[in-house]
């Protein structure tokens, strides 16, 4: 008999939240359906358990991504050796490492690791507070330098948005402590160090053929895009005829940064739908025509096996 209680209970509590969950789109029954629930719960009851649905629905919407980039001294001419640590607000960590050259980046190593997901919960909460760049700039005397030093690029994405950009440029890119001089934040290094540390304990993993990546424009970015290009002229995933192809471009945006893995079949209808022929291997979007969240779409592929 306790067990059918709390079976009961159960059924009814997953019924209520279920009921709950569908009001948005039945407006029209939305009064019946409160009046009936009011009456098997109580009001007090009711309440509770629309708090609790409004917090699972946040919590399944949240999407918050910081990725690591790290560049290395880079002359023209040569090819460039790029690593990325990404990691999400679920618990997934991945590290990818490309190699471009000419323009055409191959993907070489891919691993993953776990972690606890509130590990970087107060860098998401503190991301606004930096700078956008620490280090010296070359170019304040007016010279036009060629290449660039090493680097360390820390970046937040929230729901596909680029929200801030961190570049440590030059000595301060692996300086462990912070730079009076810069002002470089404390709480910033051990962001770095910590991201660090989990690719350095992460697992390889066996590579896929191909690879597709989505890099959000920032501000700076849009603002020198659109000095050019008519934000209208920029073509919207929303209004892909392909709705597989805009489903899965749709969730690579939302995981921006993060590297989804491509079958080769689904890689070159992909390719062909967005209007890309076989020597090219990415195109700007807006996410969609009443947006102005403009993406980047990288492909690449896995480097041939030594």
């Amino acid at each position: 008999m306790q067990y059918q209680s709390v079976a009961k209970a159960e059924y009814l509590f997953i019924s209520s939240l279920v009921a709950l969950s569908v009001i948005p789109t039945v407006l029209h029954n939305s009064k019946k359906i409160i009046n009936c629930l009011t009456k098997c719960f109580g009001r007090a009851t009711l309440i509770f358990l629309f708090i609790a649905l409004l917090a699972i629905n946040t919590t399944a919407h949240a999407n918050f991504i910081i990725s690591l980039t790290e560049v290395p001294e880079w002359a023209p001419g040569y090819p460039i050796k790029t690593r990325y640590i990404i990691v999400d607000d679920k618990g997934s960590g991945s590290v990818v490492v490309t190699n471009q050259h000419d323009g055409i980046a191959e993907v070489l190593e891919v691993a993953q690791f776990r972690y606890n997901p509130g590990t970087f919960a107060d860098w998401v909460s503190e991301y606004h507070a930096y700078k956008n760049f620490y280090g010296v700039d070359e170019d304040s005397d007016g010279v036009i330098v060629e290449g660039n030093p090493q680097a360390v690029v820390l970046s937040f994405y929230s729901n596909g948005r680029l929200a801030k950009s961190v570049n440590l440029s030059g000595e301060l890119a692996y300086n462990d402590k912070p730079d009076a001089q810069f002002q470089l934040p404390a709480s910033l290094i051990a962001l770095r160090d910590k991201l660090l540390l989990y690719a350095r304990n992460s697992e390889p993993q066996p590579r896929s053929e191909y690879y597709t990546v989505a890099v959000p424009y920032g501000e700076n970015e849009k603002y020198w895009l659109l000095r050019s290009t008519q934000l209208e002229a920029i073509p919207a995933i929303s209004d892909l005829s392909d709705k597989r192809g805009r489903a899965f471009l749709t969730k690579l945006v939302e995981n921006a940064a993060t590297f989804l893995p491509l079958e080769e079949s689904f890689f070159l209808k992909l390719k062909n739908n967005i209007g890309l022929s076989s020597y090219q291997f990415q195109k700007i979007f807006r996410v969609s025509t009443e947006s102005d969240i403009i993406v980047q779409i990288k492909f690449m592929k896995s480097a041939p096996p030594k």
